[in-house]
């Protein structure tokens, strides 16, 4: 059932982009009636939210690497080289305190990119 429904709002999404793009002057009352109807089905009790893209796991390390969950390994990459300059424990030569943090970060951040490296089969 709730696989039908995500159907269904690919439909209506797609019927209502259609709609708008061919009279302008419905484009406010459609975008209404289309999330009035939304809400109607995800507030009735045979919806059930679509199972999440992405583990936990894996969220928290695009998160680590600052860029949004489904991105390229090219700006994967672009975002690790980018913290590993910023970060990097060789910056805070002086400072011990802030020599010890980077170097954890720098860890988390070599975690996340190994594991974007292993999915990606680079």
């Amino acid at each position: 059932m709730p696989d039908m429904l995500n159907r269904l709002f690919k439909i209506i999404r797609a019927n209502i982009g259609n709609v708008l793009s061919k009279n302008e002057e419905t484009d406010a009352f459609s975008q209404e009636l289309y999330r009035q109807y939304e809400e109607q089905i995800r507030s009735s009790s045979a919806y059930k939210e679509p199972t999440p893209a992405y583990s936990a796991e894996e969220l928290r390390h695009y998160q680590t690497l600052e860029v949004q969950p489904g991105a390229h390994f090219e700006q994967i990459k672009a975002s690790y080289k980018a913290l590993i300059k910023k970060y990097h424990p060789d910056r805070f030569p002086n400072e011990p305190d802030k020599q010890k943090t980077a170097i954890e970060i720098t860890q988390r951040i070599n975690t996340a990119y190994s594991y974007f490296e292993k999915k990606f089969g680079k």
